[in-house]
């Protein structure tokens, strides 16, 4: 090993005890790659974002059965037509919101199988917000493509937390602030 290989290697080192990925140009090894199950959560993720993307977008096909169903829910409430002309607008603000959940959940993903340990924290996130989605009184949105994709989402997330991951995502060090570490 020459001695301009040392300092590149250390900065790598060094950006990975500080929880970031690697570079580009200084990718991982296949050796020292993501662990089985963080490979296994990330591919989990995908068919989680693909599920919750079809699943979104299957709403507007749904339009009349979801008429039909909140009118059911609250007989004296509006009429049927008053429904009917504003729920394709919400309809396709789920479906755009289900697409950028699901996008958002392929790019954070991707930075989870690196070793970002941030990344884990922004899926968990995304999955409590799906799961919320899910418990609210929205039955007429959800379908059992999108439930299949939240229940996606949390075995991932548990995946991340078996024990032998957690090296895999380094900690933060500790900083040091002067007007609270000081005596």
């Amino acid at each position: 090993m020459s001695e301009q290989d040392e300092p590149e290697n250390e900065s790598e080192l060094e950006r990975e005890a500080a929880g970031f990925s690697p570079r580009s140009g200084a990718r991982r090894t296949p050796e020292s790659g993501p662990p089985a199950q963080v490979r296994l959560s990330f591919w989990i993720w995908v068919a989680a974002s693909a599920g919750l993307i079809v699943g979104f977008l299957l709403l507007p096909a749904r339009q009349d059965e979801i008429v039909a169903e909140l009118v059911e829910a609250d007989p004296g409430g509006a009429s049927a037509e008053d429904i009917a002309a504003g729920l394709p607008t919400v309809l396709w603000m789920f479906a755009m919101a289900g697409v950028a959940f699901g996008v958002l959940s392929l790019l954070f993903a991707y930075k989870m199988r690196e070793g970002t340990r941030s990344a884990r924290s922004v899926l968990i996130a995304l999955t409590l917000v799906m799961v919320a989605f899910h418990i609210l009184p929205l039955d007429p949105f959800v379908n059992p493509v999108t439930t299949l994709a939240v229940v996606l989402a949390c075995v991932a997330i548990v995946l991340t937390f078996l024990p032998g991951v957690g090296d895999y995502f380094p900690k933060l060090p500790r900083t040091v602030r002067r007007w609270r570490d000081t005596p």
